[in-house]
This record gives structure tokens, C-alpha cells and sequence, in this order.
């Protein structure tokens, strides 16, 4: 990139975009966050979170396990 070229930033997702993408609710961003649970890195703009899609999708990237070894509902059969 050159010195005085401008990059656009990337868009801010809201609670609400964040849970449509994860395919959660709303509340449960909002639990997660007031129980202390790992997620992705919030800003508190005007009082309400926003999250930048790339540090959502490198969140996304870390919680992968294998899904034989996996501790979750879907995989205790």
C-alpha cells in the first residue's frame, strides 16, 4: 500500500449480525459475554458491541476440535 492511499475499513457487525452468522441468538451473545465465556473481541461503540468479521472468523478458527472428540450435545449419542 502506498502512504497516501485511503483502504476502506471493514464494517462493524452488531450483536445481531454476530448471532445470524453463528446461527445463535442475540441473548446468547449477551449471556456469553456476562458469564465471561470465550468469544470473539467486542468494541463498545455508543454503548453497544461491534465485532470486526475477521476476528470473528479467526474466533471461528480456534474452536474447532474434532468432532469424535468433541464435548457437545450433537456428538454424546
Amino acid at each position: 500500500m502506498q502512504p497516501n492511499e485511503k483502504t476502506t475499513p471493514e464494517p462493524l457487525w452488531d450483536s445481531a449480525a454476530l448471532a445470524a452468522y453463528l446461527g445463535v441468538t442475540v441473548r446468547t451473545i449477551h449471556d456469553w459475554r456476562m458469564r465471561g465465556d470465550d468469544m470473539p473481541m467486542a468494541y463498545v461503540i455508543a454503548g453497544k458491541l461491534r465485532f470486526r468479521p475477521s476476528q470473528v472468523e479467526g474466533w471461528v478458527t480456534r474452536q474447532r476440535v474434532s468432532a469424535a472428540t468433541a464435548d457437545c450435545p450433537e456428538t454424546a449419542r
